[in-house]
């Protein structure tokens, strides 16, 4: 599970199918998928606006600033700089 602010979100196995039956498993009902999608709108529109307003070439220590401030300023909880763990891409 991955967690953002108080959102525990699943990880990439999100689509996976059970092996016992064809169906999604039960703890990754439309619900939760339609709580996903509205939660990543909002993040996405966020940067989107904070891109628009700031424009392009400056650090990305600016960008990521002015992104944890729209985020507070639409009641988003976040971690700056949170360490994840890697994903293999090979193999």
């Amino acid at each position: 599970m991955l967690k953002f602010g108080n959102l525990i979100l699943p990880q990439w196995s999100i689509l996976r199918v059970s092996h016992k039956d064809t169906e999604t498993p039960k703890k990754f009902k439309m619900t939760n998928l339609e709580e996903i999608n509205t939660l990543t709108q909002k993040i996405i529109g966020c940067a989107i606006e904070v891109h628009r307003r700031l424009g392009s070439g400056l650090l990305e220590s600016i960008y990521e600033k002015a992104l944890c401030i729209k985020l507070e300023y639409n009641s988003l909880k976040f971690e700056r700089q949170k360490t994840i763990r890697s994903l293999s891409l090979c193999g």
